[in-house]
């Protein structure tokens, strides 16, 4: 490991993937772990982009350190945390240091408490975005009608679509939005994915005038978010309906689509 002032055989001793890179992004040395963690063999990275290799969305941790999120050989997802540094002395030809550790082991177990602890199966929320999968918004959305059929409370539902002119949301972008929207609902209220970008809520003992102030809140809350990136770029559009008390779900999720605007 040529320039790399620091023992190779200590870090290839470490549990940790490293990785050195030059300047230019290319790879000048891996240790046996990053052969391991990334399915590479050593011989064909060494001089090929990193990006090859360690690419995926992200999301900023601290100063060097970010989590990222790359798919695995069998089109999983696996969660990684990236801690870099240049190696001193080395200039011109600086080198950089990156140590990756995974985990995917640890976020499963935190969605799946947080899910325990929200009193929700993990089998019903969505893997992205932590929210309930479009089965269980669905699901949610018929018991609350068949409530507010049988008891005459209000209902209603809000569904938001975000979108980017020739482009597609990231998997940072979504999950982003998500914990925006989230914490502008109460706990009754529930929140679901019906498809990429698109959310639903539902919204018991709420009113149509009253959601459509909910609505509002949520808008503001999205519009003041955008920080650059993709998330400048992107529009939302809503539809807020109330549920009236011969509703069934499929006619009324139609009449919502009809309100997009």
């Amino acid at each position: 490991m040529p320039d790399l002032p620091i023992a190779a055989q200590a870090l290839e001793q470490l549990p940790l993937a490293c990785m050195a890179a030059d300047e230019c992004g290319h790879v000048r040395w891996v240790n046996d772990a990053f052969c391991r963690l990334f399915a590479v063999d050593r011989d064909g990275i060494v001089g090929a982009p990193a990006a090859s290799v360690v690419d995926g969305p992200r999301e900023h941790v601290m100063p060097g350190v970010d989590r990222l999120i790359v798919a695995d050989r069998r089109g999983g997802r696996r969660w990684l945390q990236e801690a870099r540094a240049v190696a001193p002395g080395s200039a011109p030809a600086a080198l950089a240091l990156y140590c990756f550790t995974d985990l995917s082991e640890f976020e499963s177990r935190s969605r799946a408490r947080q899910a325990v602890v929200a009193g929700r199966d993990p089998g019903r929320l969505d893997e992205l975005t932590g929210m309930l999968n479009r089965a269980a918004i669905l699901q949610e959305l018929s018991a609350e009608g068949s409530r507010s059929r049988r008891y005459g409370n209000a209902l209603s539902a809000v569904l938001i679509r975000c979108r980017i002119d020739q482009g597609a949301l990231t998997d940072v972008t979504l999950r982003a939005l998500a914990r925006s929207v989230n914490e502008h609902l109460r706990w009754v209220d529930r929140i679901g994915t019906l498809g990429r970008g698109e959310f639903l809520i539902v919204l018991p003992e709420t009113a149509e005038a009253e959601a459509l102030t909910v609505w509002e809140k949520i808008r503001a809350a999205l519009a003041d978010s955008r920080q650059g990136g993709d998330s400048a770029r992107i529009e939302f559009t809503a539809a807020v309906k109330g549920w009236q008390g011969d509703d069934a779900t499929e006619p009324f999720l139609h009449g919502l689509r009809s309100l997009l605007r």
